[in-house]
């Protein structure tokens, strides 16, 4: 893999471990709207697809 796709992996990566955390802390807290919940997991599939997607390319 190119050092640029290596580079993204990673962001994506740290960042939907963020997301992922920032949900479950809020569900913890029932500090939640379901708007804000339902919002954070489309960024969390987004980021999961764009993982995947780079660990396609070659």
């Amino acid at each position: 893999m190119d050092s640029l796709v290596v580079q993204l992996l990673i962001m994506v990566v740290v960042a939907f471990i963020i997301t992922l955390a920032v949900i479950v802390a809020e569900w913890r807290t029932k500090t939640f709207k379901t708007w804000q919940i339902s919002v954070q997991s489309v960024v969390a599939i987004l980021l999961l697809a764009t993982g995947i997607s780079l660990l396609t390319v070659r």
